[in-house]
């Protein structure tokens, strides 16, 4: 049961999970979509189960998705280096890199190995506004031991700059 009382209630009713997401997110305005992994997932591997397979082939906003066990790992508190998966650098993927960079303090590098959060961009053919794999990026994912965020065509993500004082 969902004890806070500030966090929102939403009903849909889909006949698919994925398609509900996609409904919900869209008339929420959401920005991201986020998935953990499935229960059979080795700890420290992505999965992309069926839902989150429906928001990377056409969805209406970004996805992310985090490695079986991140959230208990000392890697969940650390963004050192954020990797741009080579072939999917998309302007929108770029710029989403490098404000999560910015907020973060941390380094942009074109690579999928050796970071910390990989960010993959959509498909040159895909719609503004919406997210579709290429069959190497979803395998690049697939491979995946860091949390990966995809960047829908054309919609970059922005965050806030981080303030010291």
């Amino acid at each position: 049961m969902l004890e806070n009382r500030y966090a929102g209630r939403h009903v849909i009713v889909s006949p698919s999970t994925g398609g509900g997401l996609a409904r919900l997110a869209e008339e929420l305005g959401a920005d991201i979509v986020a998935f953990g992994p499935e229960y059979r997932t080795p700890r420290g591997r992505v999965a992309v189960g069926r839902s989150a397979e429906a928001l990377l082939q056409n969805g209406p906003t970004a996805v992310a998705l985090a490695p079986a066990g991140y959230a208990g790992s000392a890697g969940a508190r650390e963004l050192d280096t954020i990797g741009i998966l080579p072939g999917t650098a998309d302007e929108a993927a770029i710029e989403t890199a490098f404000s999560l960079a910015g907020r973060h303090e941390a380094r942009v590098a074109q690579t999928a190995s050796g970071i910390d959060l990989l960010v993959v961009g959509s498909r040159p053919e895909a719609p503004a506004g919406r997210v579709m794999l290429s069959s190497s990026a979803a395998s690049a994912i697939e491979r995946a031991t860091v949390p990966v965020l995809v960047v829908a065509r054309d919609a970059a993500l922005s965050f806030e700059t981080l303030v010291t004082a």
